[in-house]
């Protein structure tokens, strides 16, 4: 059976309409194959896949992948 390990830290801030700042929170997902997926809690968006290859797959806003790099 496979086990997955969930992190949260801050990502950043915005402000809203009404000029209060908000926390963006980054939620991380890591499985016992060393794959992991991030996301923040503005809009949802996925902004990271990580594969047990040392690939990163790098996530626009939209959702759509920007490019595959190697991690250091």
């Amino acid at each position: 059976m496979s086990s997955v390990l969930l992190a949260l830290d801050d990502f950043g801030q915005i402000t809203d309409s009404s000029g209060q700042k908000k926390t963006i929170k980054r939620f991380t997902w890591t499985n016992s194959n060393n794959v992991s997926v991030q996301l923040i809690t503005y809009g949802g968006f996925i902004t990271s896949i990580k594969l047990p290859d040392n690939k990163v797959i790098k996530m626009h806003t939209s959702g759509q992948p920007l490019d595959v790099v190697p991690t250091e």
